[in-house]
């Protein structure tokens, strides 16, 4: 099941513009935008980083990409993470009950 989560993360399609942060060794957050740069949006949603999607409670501006990040969705990786722990099964049901932040 989880093998199925890495191929093709369903949360793409809902992932909002923000800034993916790669959290790699030297890397910087970039703008992604659907709309104005649609295949590097699209990279980033199906990569395996966080894309923050609120700053500042709301306060700051995402396209700015200062401040402290207080909204994104999960990054593929932690999911399937979660997915590997749980054990699921062919047969076994799984409510995955999210907070709407992509």
């Amino acid at each position: 099941m989880a093998d199925r989560a890495r191929r093709s993360p369903p949360a793409s399609v809902r992932t909002r513009d923000g800034q993916a942060d790669p959290d790699r060794t030297g890397a910087e957050r970039y703008p992604i935008d659907r709309d104005t740069d649609p295949g590097t949006w699209w990279a980033a949603v199906y990569d395996d980083v966080s894309i923050v999607t609120q700053y500042d409670d709301g306060a700051g501006r995402v396209a700015d990409g200062r401040g402290i990040p207080t909204s994104s969705p999960s990054a593929p990786g932690v999911v399937t993470a979660f997915l590997e722990l749980l054990d699921v099964h062919a047969g076994h049901r799984v409510l995955d009950v999210g907070t709407g932040t992509g």
